[in-house]
């Protein structure tokens, strides 16, 4: 076949897959499948092609967000050395209650199961992404946030550092700390949140203390992580960061007061589809992401947008520096391209998958991932905050990495954590992954 540059994606009992470059075309890609024969006596000899030669695209230099690494989307030197993470946000107790199916008005039913864990859209980012972080790394994880004068404060506190995220700037005031009641459906797999804000909000005393600091908050950041809440607070380090040239990840899960100002400002913004496209199940759905980056992104250079079962879209400018607001829906009218490293089983993780989840090139501006497959589902609560985490983990430490691997590691983390009952439980920690197999990095 004329191959060079080898790299083994995985190996097994069954044989391996590799990625290899070809001498007469350094741009083309190739995907080769070697499998071991089935007879015993010919283990070591006679191992025959499948799926040789398997073409998965052939693209120039800049033409595909696929490939493009996080660094080249963020119009970065790529030469940013990981640092800190810095997350401006909820931080909360969750109340869970497992029970066989959704109660009708009036109903007294018994619960199956009972847990409290910690909860919150930054805290269970900052969480995932701190589980995720090699022993070998010194990125040092930061929360800003509120909690409430209470035992269930200490908590919270204890329990996010206890996952080695510091707390030093998690302000303390009011009777209470904010809390959500979560009904577990065990036989729709649905979850329903009743949630209680906190007692006393972020006061503008606060901020301004905030922002006395914020010099020493971002001076060694690779990454700003907002999910709206604390608005005042967010919108202020927003700005510090934006100035200093710091990535800002808005997790936009629904409208919130100063949002608008927030997504202004953000470089990466994940929301779901329900709150791009006003409905859910709707038609016409790429025209409507395009739609509401042009309205709502002015600097965001990349867009995406989760869809529970259905996995992630993710929009990009492929031109060098572009943003997601001047992407046209003619841009989007290419045949999809399956670009599949992910053939058979893989020694990944401790889990047992047989397959893992694939980024399948729609268009040179849009990549669409689908989901873990072989996880039994226990919990939806903190699928998102999950894939937001694993996402904002791979900006942080390992920007070079193309975007179809980022998305498929976050698909990963966030499938595997709705195996368990709260949004933390299921967590996967750093010793089950294979950093150089999944991201095509060394960390």
């Amino acid at each position: 076949l004329g191959i060079h540059h080898s790299a083994v994606l995985s190996c097994g009992e069954d044989g391996m897959v590799a990625r290899t470059g070809a001498n007469n075309n350094p741009g083309q890609t190739i995907i080769v499948k070697l499998v071991r024969p089935a007879t015993r006596f010919q283990r070591y000899r006679d191992i025959r092609w499948r799926d040789a030669k398997r073409r998965v695209g052939v693209r120039a230099e800049g033409v595909s967000v696929y490939d493009r690494s996080l660094a080249a989307l963020l119009s970065d030197t790529g030469k940013r050395v990981a640092g800190d993470v810095v997350g401006v946000g909820a931080a909360c107790l969750d109340c869970l209650a497992s029970v066989e199916k959704y109660p009708q008005a009036d109903d007294k039913v018994r619960s199956l199961s009972f847990k409290q864990e910690g909860g919150g859209n930054t805290a269970n980012c900052l969480t995932a992404l701190s589980r995720l972080l090699p022993k070998t790394l010194k990125t040092r994880v930061r929360l800003v946030s509120k909690v409430g004068e209470d035992s269930t404060g200490d908590a919270i506190v204890t329990e996010l550092e206890r996952d080695g995220i510091d707390c030093s700037l998690v302000l303390r005031g009011g009777e209470t700390s904010a809390f959500t009641y979560i009904i577990v459906d065990e036989k729709a797999k649905t979850r329903t949140c009743i949630h209680t804000p906190l007692a006393q909000p972020v006061t503008d005393a606060e901020v301004n203390e905030i922002l006395e600091g914020v010099d020493d908050l971002l001076a060694k950041a690779s990454i700003l992580v907002l999910d709206g809440r604390h608005a005042e607070a967010s919108l202020a380090v927003a700005k510090c960061a934006k100035s200093r040239g710091i990535p800002i990840l808005v997790d936009a899960e629904k409208p919130r007061p100063l949002l608008d100002q927030i997504l202004e400002l953000a470089d990466i913004v994940v929301a779901p589809e329900s709150f791009v496209t006003g409905d859910e199940g709707s038609k016409k759905t790429r025209e409507k992401y395009i739609r509401f980056a042009a309205e709502l992104l002015p600097s965001a250079k990349l867009l995406v947008v989760t869809r529970g079962s259905e996995g992630s879209v993710a929009l990009a400018n492929p031109e060098p520096g572009g943003l997601v607001k001047d992407i046209k829906l003619a841009d989007m009218k290419t045949a999809d391209r399956r670009r599949d490293d992910r053939l058979g089983s893989s020694p990944v993780m401790s889990h047992e998958l047989s397959s893992l989840p694939v980024a399948v090139e729609e268009s040179a501006c849009c990549v669409r991932t689908g989901v873990l497959r072989d996880i039994c589902v226990a919990d939806t609560t903190g699928a998102g905050d999950a894939f937001i985490g694993t996402l904002a983990f791979t900006v942080a430490v390992a920007p070079s990495a193309p975007l179809a691997s980022a998305l498929e590691l976050a698909t990963v983390v966030s499938g595997i954590s709705i195996s368990s009952v709260g949004a933390r439980s299921g967590l996967p920690r750093a010793e089950e992954f294979n950093y150089r197999y999944l991201l095509q990095v060394n960390l």
